[in-house]
């Protein structure tokens, strides 16, 4: 299995986006069985007089966005994978370098602005709360 990624970022006012292309092709047996695609986005709000310098931007998306992103594309292949009958088709877990961890989080901590804050975990707080006024009371 060879994986490749393209990321780019813009901005956007309050939101910073980045855009993450794969390209996963998958072998069998020496053989190629297929090439997959998949596009994913990432979108974070942040204050719009947050500035920072392009590599930091570029440093906090081959971090962050990719780590939000990833377990959706293991999945994404091994399904597909198993629909195709190619079975045991896993990705492993990403290891990132730890200066390129402590790089992203000290952007996402910057102190002349707020942190960052992915705009899916906002919704998601909303939505679960919802869900559990709904529930039944346990007596």
């Amino acid at each position: 299995m060879n994986v490749e990624v393209e990321p780019t970022y813009s901005r956007e006012g309050d939101r910073l986006i980045y855009e993450l292309a794969y390209n996963v092709s998958l072998d069998q047996e020496s053989e190629r069985v297929a090439d997959l695609a998949a596009q994913y986005a990432v979108v974070f709000q942040v204050p719009v007089d947050f500035k920072a310098e392009g590599d930091e931007y570029e440093s906090f998306g081959e971090v962050t966005a990719m780590m939000a992103v990833f377990p959706y594309l293991r999945e994404f292949v091994q399904s597909t994978g198993a629909r195709l009958g190619v079975s045991g088709l896993v990705l492993g877990l990403i290891r990132l370098p730890a200066a390129a961890t402590l790089q992203s989080a000290a952007l996402a901590q910057s102190p002349e602005s707020k942190p960052l804050i992915p705009l899916a975990k906002k919704s998601a707080g909303k939505k679960k709360a919802a869900a559990s006024q709904n529930s039944p009371k346990k007596r």
